[in-house]
């Protein structure tokens, strides 16, 4: 079994009623995060580990809602023209993913529906001609980027793992992006000093290694020294997504000490907490 985690939970559990009341809107979340709770041995039971039992709870019942927050915030903010969101642009797209992207069968990615709006979203309203992407795994966040890229723009997706990076570059070919998305399998920090040419959207979603001697660069803590490895190359219209930029999480101080000047600053409240800022 692989794919999303999303699509894993609703397989096992997506048919109790609890949950089928909450995604159709008649339950609130308050009510579903405690129905969680209190069924936690039923979801057990059914296969679902702590760890998916606690983002079930995060689940939002509405995958628009962060996309269309994050849009009026950005227009709020003068980033963008106009606060509209395209839901039928981004499905007819969705479908092209379904058909074409394939993913690893032994594992599994946590980047969950509304967040795949956000990223779509942010692209298509931003329109960068460069995007980078540190930790990329397969690339399943990075496709969601490519609708917004310029037509002559360049996306470079980085990680360290030659199985994620090979099946990568294959989703690429599958959707006739290999000419505008770069797959390198290398270290990011690496490849951000290597070049100076500007970078318009900066994606973090790496996941250092704990065997590395420093542990400013172990699990998320890899953010902080990414982040100071990008800023030479970010100018004033830059945009950053951030996966897991979870306020309180001890390893993101270091990061978001660096993203204290920001003038744009924002965190979605979504399954695994996305975070877009502006410096």
């Amino acid at each position: 079994m692989s794919g999303t985690i999303y699509n894993a939970v609703m397989e096992k559990v997506g048919h109790l009623p609890f949950i089928q009341n909450y995604l159709n809107g008649t339950m609130d979340r308050v009510t579903f995060q405690r129905e969680v709770t209190n069924q936690k041995d039923h979801l057990v039971a059914l296969g679902l580990s702590d760890w998916w039992i606690g983002l079930l709870a995060r689940f939002p019942n509405n995958h628009w809602e962060a996309a269309k927050h994050l849009n009026e915030m950005l227009y709020s903010a003068g980033i963008i023209p106009s606060p509209a969101v395209d839901e039928q642009a981004y499905l007819g797209f969705q479908q092209q993913v379904e058909q074409r992207f394939s993913h690893l069968p032994d594992r599994f990615t946590s980047i969950f529906p509304e967040e795949t709006r956000i990223a779509y979203t942010l692209s298509r309203e931003t329109q960068p001609g460069s995007i980078f992407v540190a930790g990329s795994y397969y690339g399943y966040l990075a496709v969601w980027l490519i609708p917004g890229l310029a037509q002559e723009g360049q996306m470079v997706c980085s990680d360290v793992d030659p199985a994620v990076c090979r099946l990568a570059s294959r989703n690429m070919d599958a959707l006739g992006e290999s000419r505008r998305v770069k797959v390198v399998c290398e270290d990011a920090e690496k490849l951000l000093k290597s070049d100076t040419a500007p970078i318009d959207l900066f994606v973090l979603d790496a996941y250092g290694s704990y065997d590395h001697p420093d542990p400013n660069y172990h699990g998320k803590a890899i953010y902080g020294p990414l982040m100071k490895a990008a800023l030479p190359r970010l100018h004033d219209k830059s945009i950053i997504l951030v996966h897991n930029a979870e306020k309180n999480a001890k390893e993101l101080t270091d990061f978001f000490e660096v993203m204290r000047p920001a003038r744009f600053s924002l965190l979605l409240n979504t399954t695994d907490n996305m975070g877009v800022f502006q410096l």
